[in-house]
């Protein structure tokens, strides 16, 4: 599964608002990434011992939890068709991986509670979008590339929040692992929240986030400030003792950065 995340961007950075953005693209307008309890690929060998234990336990729950994951990389279309076709169907198969993935209630209830089930399945048939939600997993499989390089991190600072208390527990990778993949700036574990942890836990996510991004926003600020760039200029903010890059356009100054987040309600 793709990690869930929060990015704060530029919202002027990007040449193309229609394409998909490059690695140095990325670099250019991401100022900082927030990531919850994120799925990584097992790295290059040689492992450490906590590596060599994520990767067994993530093997393992692959081989007993993974089948959606299979499917909906192989066979989005006739997934897709069964889903659109059925409330039924398409309530079993979110509502199983929303009830596993919760964190529960003092009451042992899933903390992603009926109504807000019964909302999200709504909004899945009432637009017809249970098969494009899909294609995030196709696209995964089949583009190269696609997958996070280890031992080359790029260099936008990423906090990294891992979560817990699901009934079916996540693999959850060791720090050290994540430092082959991200430049880390802040690392956290939590017993709670969870798969969904702005429905299970959003005043702790909401810290979590102002934590973050507050440094990065302050410090980006500044740097444009202090440049004094005229209307068509742009320049980096010299992030470097966060290995950041961000660059604002003064004619844009006024609308601030943006928070885009990728999360997922269902599978």
């Amino acid at each position: 599964m793709p990690p869930d995340g929060v990015v704060l961007i530029d919202p002027g950075s990007y040449p193309d608002p229609g394409g998909r953005p490059g690695r140095e693209v990325l670099h250019r307008a991401v100022a900082g990434i927030h990531l919850a309890t994120p799925g990584l690929p097992a790295p290059p060998l040689p492992w450490t011992p906590a590596e060599q234990a994520y990767v067994a336990e993530a093997e393992a729950w692959t081989a007993e939890e993974g089948g959606y994951a299979h499917e909906q990389a192989t066979k989005p279309a006739t997934l897709g068709a069964a889903l659109n076709d059925s409330p039924v169907g398409l309530a079993a198969w979110i509502g199983e991986k929303i009830v596993a993935w919760s964190s529960t209630t003092d009451r042992g209830q899933p903390a992603f509670d009926r109504d807000l089930l019964l909302g999200t399945l709504t909004l899945y048939w009432a637009t017809g979008t249970a098969a494009s939600s899909l294609l995030p997993y196709w696209a995964a499989r089949h583009t190269p590339g696609s997958a996070l390089p280890a031992g080359d991190p790029p260099p936008v600072p990423t906090a990294v929040s891992v979560f817990g208390g699901e009934r079916v527990p996540f693999p959850k990778p060791s720090r050290e692992l994540a430092e082959r993949f991200f430049t880390l700036t802040g690392w956290q574990e939590h017993d709670r929240g969870g798969h969904f942890p702005a429905v299970a836990e959003p005043r702790l996510l909401a810290e979590i986030l102002r934590d973050t991004f507050r440094p990065l926003r302050e410090l980006c600020q500044g740097a444009s400030r202090d440049a004094g760039w005229g209307l068509a200029g742009r320049h980096p903010c010299p992030a470097r003792t966060l290995a950041a890059r961000c660059s604002v356009p003064a004619a844009r100054r006024g609308q601030g950065f943006k928070f885009s987040w990728r999360t997922s309600a269902g599978p």
